[in-house]
């Protein structure tokens, strides 16, 4: 109890957490990890005699481990037995698309009470996504799946339990993704609302901020490939757009301009799709976007950037941030700008300003 009282103003002010409950789960957590070390000493001396034994002990442990892990857990996810301070809010918000490896996506929109779209892998997420947001002090209550490629939604289901998720966005329910069909019925056994939007569906986020349905693969006949069977939203904050394609390629593009909507938007957030081209002329003209973010995975060959693309862009006067440079870029929103900051040095940050 003494101990908790004393550290816990510290980790309050340095890493805005409070944990109550560790006053209760300390003693028997404490208990277990006093038998792990005592046993783990009787390992040294019994296996210097006889190796089988130490092995034996080592078991033991190991299993004492994966016990004390598991009732850490539970604690952590007793109601109110954890407390998170938010984070001062100004007028700005931001959004953080991650570099994943392997064409992975993911990204964090720091909008309302905070949007994750798309997650990664399982691995990819603890790595990468899990810590910057623990940094960030940042819960999403939303998530958004761009389409079903366990390299974007892997994860999904392991937010359910890192989060209080009130709602998920999902393009469609048949798609035969083993990740994705278990995260539709975690979703539905989590009991927060499980959405399927339609084409210009708009979702609002908060006064000036809100989400819309550019594409919706739900209205569209048959199973088709993942990534051309995806949600491509387009964010509105305070008169900027921001427009996420996932992985759509050639055919999801047709498809847009085909349809005869604006698509106009600031920035591009895309991934490269595996079968088709991306990020056809035609497209771009349309968008007329100022700055394009895009992955640019070595393997497998079509979810490189290509040359000839690269040099369109340029022509263009369309500024590229090529992850595979870049690496993960934060977008900054305020009513007057938008500015693009790379996380590895040699390309510089980008401000984009209102005509």
């Amino acid at each position: 109890m003494a101990a908790w009282m004393g550290s816990a103003p510290l980790m309050w002010l340095h890493f805005g957490i409070v944990t109550p409950i560790a006053i209760i789960a300390g003693i028997p957590l404490m208990l277990i990890v006093f038998l792990i070390l005592a046993l783990a000493m009787l390992s040294l001396a019994v296996g210097a005699l006889w190796q089988p034994a130490g092995d034996s002990i080592n078991a033991l442990n190991s299993r004492l481990a994966t016990t004390t892990y598991t009732l850490a857990a539970a604690f952590a996810d007793i109601p109110s037995g954890h407390h998170y301070r938010k984070p001062n809010n100004n007028d700005n918000h931001h959004i953080i698309v991650f570099d994943l490896p392997y064409g992975g996506g993911a990204q964090f929109l720091d909008v309302g009470g905070g949007i994750l779209l798309d997650c990664g892998h399982d691995d990819t997420f603890r790595r990468h996504v899990l810590p910057t947001l623990r940094a960030l002090r940042a819960r999403p209550d939303s998530l958004i799946i761009s389409h079903a490629d366990v390299k974007h939604c892997g994860a999904m289901s392991q937010c359910l339990k890192f989060y209080d998720v009130k709602q998920s966005l999902i393009p469609r329910t048949d798609l035969r993704s083993p990740s994705y069909k278990k995260f539709v019925k975690n979703v539905l056994a989590h009991k927060s609302q499980l959405i399927t939007p339609s084409a210009g569906q708009i979702f609002e986020i908060e006064p000036e901020i809100f989400l819309e349905t550019l594409h919706a693969p739900r209205e569209i006949d048959g199973s088709g490939r993942a990534d051309d069977t995806g949600l491509v939203l387009r964010l509105h904050c305070h008169g900027w757009q921001i427009l996420f394609t996932g992985d759509a390629g050639y055919t999801t593009e047709d498809q847009l301009l085909s349809s005869g909507i604006d698509l106009s938007a600031d920035i591009i957030v895309m991934g490269r799709n595996r079968d088709d081209f991306t990020g056809s002329q035609s497209f771009l003209q349309a968008v007329q976007p100022s700055a394009i973010i895009s992955t640019n995975a070595t393997f497998p060959q079509m979810e490189s950037i290509p040359k000839t693309w690269k040099k369109y862009l340029k022509l263009s006067n369309i500024d590229l941030f090529d992850q595979q440079l870049t690496g993960a870029v934060t977008i900054t929103i305020d009513k007057e700008s938008l500015t693009l900051s790379p996380t590895l040095e040699g390309t510089p940050p980008l401000m984009i300003t209102r005509e």
